[in-house]
């Protein structure tokens, strides 16, 4: 019988589902507690250090946000009822919160309706299960039943004549050789007069220059119509109306609104203006320029939008609403609502210079040179800068997140992805929503961006399956399964994804499995794969909250039974403690050097950052790495000796599987399993730098690897 010999370089290619012989030589059936580190090989995974106690627990899974900005870093904890803010030291920040803003973050489940993003000096906090509404205010006119009469022109021998309610209120004849005579503000004088005679018992009439301000004394309608004997372009009389802008006086009441109808057939070009004097007077010279219809609904109910979390002067934070832009021009057919009206926000992101807002099967992005408005500015023209509000050209959908990717901006629903595409001027001239694929998706869970790809995720049963975004040769997006090879190891509810493209690294983070990170390791170059690597980081007796990297850090917000606490995670190769040439391996780890030495019983003690219950794997540990006995009374630990640095913490258990080991030769492109009784003789396994660990049968020709340092 032949003695076979073979080499497996290294076991950073994850856990495999698939049958052993179909299982690459370097994939495990089992990897907990490991990191698969391409240059290290497989090794422990990195440990946790305790930053401090941020609040009690909670009784529901909170919403958390991480502000990740160059001067900003801090956790923002939204459990439903109320917003905390800690820093990334712990410690509490001073927050303002107004009373609507207190009613709009109220939720029953805020891990998966409320949603928060930051963006430049604003962190907006969304509630999508919020519909948004209009205000219920109504732009007014200030002289709803008012009139303008105003003389453009004076002529020699002109008949003026104006009627009011079919009868003729005033009627002037000018003189045949008086320049005095044709002066337009002295017509309109005259006319003013006459009408005071004829009809002031019902109207008020007040003059100004050439123009005649009639109000009706009940707030009723009326009629009112005038002619001159110049072809009627000496007189004119405006009534809710006028035919252009360009027979509009110069001198009128401050706040005067006009409907100016350029079309009686077709509403589709009618807009409106007010009048606003240039010094602030109620009736004097000024200018007229758009406004809305009135007594239509013109603004947003601030209460129903977003609202907006910003750091003050003073290093506090207020949450309270935003001013969004109000409707300036037109009305609801010539300025439509945003399609977000009456209807739910499920994401907010920025692009191309643009505050956008994903809502049902639209994206509706923001005026270019106001973010926080949604309606034209004007309705005679169509602006380059003009908000935009579109749909899929190709499929109707949901739309439930946004991914920048690919230097573009994809769309996603639970069934299809599409790809914004605007050219050099993104408008709505410019402006595309492409479908590119058609996978599922969760609507939960939010899709990222690490490197050159974009991952989300699908529930496939009681498990969860992921994708990979990336861009063929043919620069085409598609999409692959990199849970192909373990397709039921990530449990369902699967509720958010974080990654470092530094580190190579993507976490899955589930509310089926809440002590569990599930980790996936990779290494890309071009459209190749050298590593697609899962396994599992577990950490007893905790709930994870939140996961957040940030550089070579990990952040994690963990919930214990006495409280919530700020942790994280260095991946910084090679840790070291203390002056030792190794890093201690304990979860929730602490050094500590504020200690106490009794001299009479000779002991050190500290009071303990956190419970501890489980003393059989919580460890005292010197600063020369020994081990210390302890016992606890009233959260003071006592240790013999005396200690000035101390390091405490839980250890973890890592545990590594292997497959059934089988002889593979190469044939051809090809490496297949050698058909035959194999009989292992030996088996030598190369580390390093490890302490101790158990190797122990658990099946034939198979093995467990426990770790218990």
């Amino acid at each position: 019988m032949a003695i076979m010999r073979d080499t497996i370089a290294n076991f950073i290619g994850g856990v495999s589902q698939q049958t052993d012989k179909l299982m690459f030589p370097n994939q495990s059936k089992e990897l907990i507690n490991h990191y698969l580190d391409t240059v290290e090989g497989l090794k422990r995974r990195p440990t946790s250090k305790n930053i401090a106690k941020l609040c009690e627990p909670f009784t529901i899974h909170p919403y958390i946000h991480t502000i990740i900005k160059e001067d900003e870093e801090y956790e923002v904890i939204l459990d439903g009822t109320t917003c905390q803010i800690f820093n990334l030291k712990g410690e509490k920040q001073e927050l303002y919160i107004s009373n609507k803003a207190q009613a709009y973050i109220q939720s029953q489940s805020p891990l998966t309706e409320l949603y928060a993003v930051t963006l430049a000096d604003y962190t907006f906090i969304l509630n999508k299960t919020k519909q948004v509404k209009l205000s219920d205010e109504k732009f007014e006119s200030a002289y709803p039943h008012s009139a303008l009469i105003f003389v453009k022109q004076g002529n020699y021998s002109t008949d003026y004549s104006i009627t009011i309610n079919g009868e003729q209120a005033a009627h002037l004849t000018t003189s045949e050789t008086s320049a005095a005579d044709i002066k337009t503000n002295g017509i309109a004088q005259k006319l003013a007069s006459a009408l005071t005679d004829s009809i002031g018992s019902n109207f008020s009439i007040e003059q100004n220059g050439s123009t005649i301000l009639l109000t009706n004394k009940n707030s009723e309608e009326f009629t009112i119509s005038c002619e001159d004997s110049n072809g009627n372009r000496n007189l004119f009389a405006f009534y809710k109306t006028a035919d252009t802008s360009t027979d509009l006086p110069v001198v009128a009441p401050n706040g005067f609104v006009l409907n100016i109808i350029q079309d009686a057939k077709d509403g589709a070009d009618d807009y409106f203006v007010k009048f606003k004097t240039s010094d602030g007077s109620n009736f004097g010279q000024g200018t007229w320029s758009e406004c809305p219809s009135p007594n239509i609904q013109y603004k947003l109910d601030d209460t129903t939008m977003p609202m907006g979390l910003v750091r003050q002067a003073d290093g506090g934070f207020t949450l309270d609403v935003l001013k969004w832009g109000e409707r300036l021009s037109g009305d609801e057919e010539t300025a439509p609502n945003p399609s977000f009206v009456n209807n739910t926000i499920q994401e907010i992101m920025t692009h191309k210079g643009r505050l956008g807002f994903v809502s049902v099967d639209k994206v509706i992005y923001s005026d270019v040179n106001d973010i926080f408005s949604f309606f034209k500015k004007t309705v005679l023209t169509e602006l380059e800068t003009d908000p935009i509000d579109i749909a899929s050209n190709s499929k109707m959908v949901l739309l439930k997140h946004t991914l920048p990717f690919n230097q573009e901006l994809m769309l996603i629903s639970e069934t299809a992805q599409f790809i914004l595409k605007g050219g050099d001027t993104f408008s709505n001239s410019t402006v595309s929503l492409d479908l590119v694929t058609s996978y599922q998706c969760s609507k939960d869970c939010k899709p990222i961006s690490l490197g050159s790809n974009g991952y989300f995720i699908y529930e496939n049963g009681s498990y969860t399956r992921v994708m990979s975004l990336f861009v063929t040769e043919s620069l085409t997006v598609d999409a692959e399964d990199i849970t192909e090879q373990c397709p039921s190891y990530l449990p369902s509810y699967v509720y958010k994804l974080a990654g470092s493209s530094a580190n190579n690294t993507l976490l899955a983070l589930s509310t089926s499995e809440r002590d569990t990170l599930y980790v996936y390791n990779f290494y890309v170059k071009g459209n190749e794969r050298g590593q697609s690597a899962w396994s599992k980081w577990q950490f007893e007796n905790a709930k994870i909250l939140n996961a957040d990297f940030n550089k070579h850090l990990l952040y994690l917000t963990v919930q214990y039974g006495d409280g919530v606490y700020l942790e994280v995670i260095d991946f910084t190769p090679k840790l070291k403690d203390f002056n030792l040439d190794f890093n201690l391996y304990l979860d929730r780890k602490v050094i500590l050097s504020d200690t106490t030495y009794n001299a009479e019983t000779k002991e050190t003690s500290f009071t303990l950052p956190y419970e501890v219950k489980d003393t059989n794997s919580f460890k005292v540990i010197d600063d020369k790495g020994f081990e210390l006995t302890f016992r606890i009374e009233n959260n003071i630990c006592y240790t013999r000796g005396k200690h000035t640095d101390i390091a405490i913490g839980f250890i973890n258990t890592s545990l590594w599987q292997l497959p059934t080991i089988y002889v593979r030769q190469s044939n051809g492109n090809a490496i297949k399993v050698v058909e035959g009784t194999l009989m292992l003789r030996d088996i030598n396994l190369a580390y390093a730098n490890s302490g101790h660990f158990i190797v122990s049968p658990f099946l034939f020709n198979a093995f467990y690897m426990v770790h218990i340092n």
